[in-house]
């Protein structure tokens, strides 16, 4: 039995590539899909090394947060990766995490984001760094029920920049 396949796959190069393969046996097949899904998952691994702790000398230049060394990260999408500390469902008041997005392979959006538990309720923050985009900073206020933002509003930065001296968060 003959099994006609097409195949695109993306490369390094972000140029996509058609394979027309004629497979005859189901172990050939297995193969065939182990060799793709390994080159696909290498690739997505090479995105996210290089836009992870490897690139925090791009982003200070950028002025945007740095991923600190003792995070981590356990989630890895397509287009998304999520970078925390180990214990960030302990944190009451601090930063939580990191969320790197790419598009069409390369960097797109960075979103840092603090929490301070006051009064019983968690408050958040949110920075935001748009690569293609002027202005590039965007800052977001919310309160957290759960895992839903609630009463979510645009800050300035200099409004942003008091309730993290209020809170007295160091942001490194």
């Amino acid at each position: 039995m003959q099994f006609l396949v097409y195949i695109g796959v993306v490369c390094k190069t972000h140029q996509k590539i058609k394979l027309k393969l004629k497979i005859k046996n189901t172990k050939n097949w297995v193969i065939i899909l182990a060799v793709i899904a390994t080159l696909i998952f290498f690739n997505l691994k090479n995105y996210y090394d290089y836009y992870g702790k490897n690139y925090n000398s791009e982003r200070e230049n950028f002025g945007v947060l740095k991923i600190p060394k003792t995070w981590r990260t356990k989630y890895r999408g397509t287009t998304t990766k999520l970078w925390s500390p180990e214990n960030f469902k302990e944190i009451t008041k601090g930063r939580i995490g990191k969320e790197v997005i790419l598009k069409n392979g390369k960097i797109y959006l960075e979103r840092d984001r603090i929490i301070n538990k006051s009064n019983g309720k968690y408050i958040g923050l949110e920075v935001s760094y748009e690569f293609d985009t002027e202005p590039n900073f965007s800052y977001k206020y919310f309160e957290v029920k759960g895992n839903t933002q609630l009463n979510s509003r645009k800050l300035s930065k200099e409004e942003f920049d008091k309730i993290i001296k209020d809170w007295e968060i160091k942001m490194n």
